[in-house]
């Protein structure tokens, strides 16, 4: 199929067209931060992953306009932001990362288990 079809196919949808934002930014959430604070580690290390969880959130409540940050019962916590968000908090983050705030995850990417701070390109 023609690309430029199939986008007027999937932007004339019902549920796509009400979900573009006024700046035509379609309104999703994208996963951004993926934290399992009860995986065993280091004393040092849980305590680094958990205060550099509770900064990361902190600091994305200051920089987005929405989150989501669900999970728990064993499966760790995802942390979600709107889709225009994405480049403040991509900036918000590598400077957390510059400054050395970060211990723990400090660094953009995904541990063995899928856990941390899903790259941003």
């Amino acid at each position: 199929m023609n690309p430029a079809l199939l986008m007027a196919v999937v932007l004339s949808s019902p549920n796509v067209a009400m979900r573009l934002a006024a700046d035509g930014c379609p309104d999703v959430q994208i996963v951004v931060f993926r934290h399992h604070p009860g995986l065993i580690d280091t004393k040092a290390g849980e305590a680094a992953r958990d205060r550099d969880a509770d900064v990361i959130l902190r600091t994305v409540r200051q920089a987005c306009r929405g989150l989501s940050y669900e999970g728990g019962l064993g499966s760790g916590y995802e942390l979600s932001i709107h889709a225009r968000d994405l480049g403040r908090w991509k900036a918000a983050v590598d400077k957390l990362i510059k400054e050395g705030t970060l211990k723990y995850y400090d660094r953009w990417g995904l541990d063995r288990s899928g856990y941390g701070l899903v790259p941003v390109r």
